[in-house]
């Protein structure tokens, strides 16, 4: 390797045990792909992201009920509609971020979600990096976080929802 792409290498965003930290005055966002959050915060947001979503489909299907799904369009069909599609890629949107930043507690990249579409592995994947407890010490993506109160009783709650999914996946195949 030639001296100037050893030494871009070895500097900057290209060194690969760089450590991302944040200013210890910021806080840390919900829609961002920056830090680390633990176990619980994870599936609590996991939980409330799919709670978004439910409520977005809630008025398409409750009118989709109500009127019968041969009906032409209307109004109401179309704005309930287009609030399902936005809940739903906000909700998509931060699974996103928020799955990266669990890899991030778990000292992965970002990228590793990429095993969460291989069929079988993915949901063995998913289950992995949703349960298992990250490291209490600091590692290249920041220091640890610990959740608040809320977060505590919505994340075990969202374990409890993520257990029961896959063993209803599990018994029906």
């Amino acid at each position: 390797m030639s001296a100037i792409a050893s030494d871009v290498m070895s500097s900057g965003a290209y060194r690969l045990e760089q450590t991302i930290d944040a200013p210890p005055s910021s806080k840390e966002k919900l829609m961002s792909i920056e830090g680390r959050i633990g176990v619980l915060t994870y599936n609590a947001r996991y939980f409330g992201f799919l709670m978004l979503m439910l409520i977005g489909f809630a008025p398409m299907m409750g009118y989709m009920a109500i009127v019968g799904e041969g009906e032409p369009a209307t109004v109401p069909m179309i704005v309930s509609s287009l609030l399902a599609i936005v809940c739903a890629v906000v909700a998509m949107y931060g699974l996103v971020l928020n799955s990266a930043k669990r890899l991030h507690d778990l000292d992965f990249g970002g990228l590793h979600m990429v095993w969460g579409y291989v069929p079988i592995i993915g949901g063995l994947w998913m289950l992995y990096y949703s349960l298992k407890p990250g490291s209490e010490e600091r590692n290249r993506f920041g220091a640890a976080r610990s959740a608040t109160g809320i977060e505590k009783v919505v994340g075990y709650i969202g374990i409890t929802f993520i257990v029961l999914l896959v063993f209803s996946a599990l018994v029906s195949a």
